[in-house]
């Protein structure tokens, strides 16, 4: 039997199991009142696993925030079912010995879904961000709404997002603060200046795709028509980083990586370091394959988003900055318009989109109140 003396009255821990949101939970860590509220942070997922580059290195929080390396089983290839079951036991016996008034949560992945059902289970409140989004081409759509339902705070991204997470909820606490991920990427846009940022543009492409259950594009489909791009623009940097560990992630991180060591223009990465990512997307002309990134971070930047396949269709997106693939068997006429795209440098381009503009101050001051 847990006790509420485990940790403070007011403890709040924020789960991250992949890089993508370890990112935005270190940024909003900074965020929460540091008194009376006591913060740590649960690290699991691939962050911990060797083949997905221990990805837990990166992650820096004040020395004030207890750290919890939760080593899983859900890793291994199987079943997404016993995926999730897994999931769901292993952080019900977390939370079972150690008691948590709150848990922050972004995103939409089956960890976090099993970790709300955890949390809620042993009378824990769920602070979600990001709900309301649509995925269409990705299971995550479904996991992001069983999130929305077992959470008491909700932080959304847009007016839409907003209303949409009314309509699966009855909750007056629905607050838009915009997207987390957004801050820097917009700081060094207003800083630099739109015009200056086109011009630091190198030949450099980034390649990044992630594989689902539900997408469209095959493993076998995406490397050759990455090899074909390799040779096609090799006077170019194409920066190639691995996937998640979703479907058949492992299988395509290890294509990937083989076809990178035979192609002098290409290098292959399992992670980047949020600082070297920045960089990297700021002075590359194009973003290409189906990471949310392209959504929320490339417009800020000025670089155009090629999106390959379903996994992000039905998110809210910059009209002018992405263009929507879903078919690459007609490998030539895609790396047609990737000429075109990096041949004009205003090539869809917004200097001055805004969508997801992030408001901390929003999430401070709601605590403060």
């Amino acid at each position: 039997m847990k006790t509420a003396n485990q940790l403070p009255k007011g403890s709040v821990v924020f789960l991250t199991s992949t890089r993508a949101e370890s990112r935005m939970i270190c940024h909003l860590i900074s965020l929460f009142p540091v008194a009376p509220v006591d913060k740590a942070i649960l690290i699991t997922g691939s962050h911990l696993e060797t083949e997905f580059g221990v990805t837990s290195a990166d992650i820096s929080v004040p020395e004030n925030v207890k750290i919890f390396n939760l080593y899983s089983d859900f890793i291994a290839p199987m079943p997404l079912a016993k995926k999730v079951a897994t999931a769901i036991s292993l952080f019900e016996d977390f939370f079972h010995t150690r008691w948590f008034d709150y848990i922050v949560i972004v995103g939409d992945r089956f960890e976090a879904m099993a970790a709300s059902i955890a949390a809620f289970s042993n009378g824990i409140k769920v602070i979600h961000f990001h709900g309301g989004e649509t995925t269409l081409g990705s299971q995550d759509d479904y996991f992001r709404d069983v999130i929305t339902r077992f959470s008491s705070v909700h932080f959304v991204s847009t007016e839409t997002h907003r209303e949409r997470v009314k309509n699966i909820v009855s909750s007056e606490s629905v607050y838009v603060v915009g997207a987390i991920g957004t801050s820097e990427f917009k700081v060094l846009r207003d800083t630099v200046g739109a015009d200056e940022l086109l011009s630091d543009k190198t030949n450099e492409i980034i390649f990044c795709f992630h594989t689902s259950e539900v997408e469209s594009i095959s493993v076998d489909t995406l490397v050759q028509f990455l090899g074909l791009l390799l040779d096609r623009f090799d006077d170019h940097e194409v920066t190639i980083l691995g996937g998640n560990i979703d479907g058949d992630g492992k299988y395509l991180n290890d294509r990937l990586r083989s076809l990178a060591a035979v192609n002098s223009n290409a290098r292959f990465t399992e992670s980047l370091s949020r600082r070297d990512y920045l960089r990297l997307l700021a002075r590359s002309k194009v973003l290409i394959g189906n990471s949310s990134s392209g959504i929320y971070e490339a417009p800020y930047v000025l670089t155009t988003f090629l999106h390959l396949g379903r996994r992000q269709v039905g998110r809210e997106h910059s009209e002018l900055n992405t263009i929507w693939i879903e078919d690459i068997t007609n490998a030539n006429k895609v790396l047609s318009l990737l000429e075109h795209v990096i041949s004009d440098p205003e090539f869809s381009i917004d200097k001055n989109f805004g969508l997801f503009d992030f408001s901390g101050d929003r999430i401070k001051s709601l605590f403060e109140d």
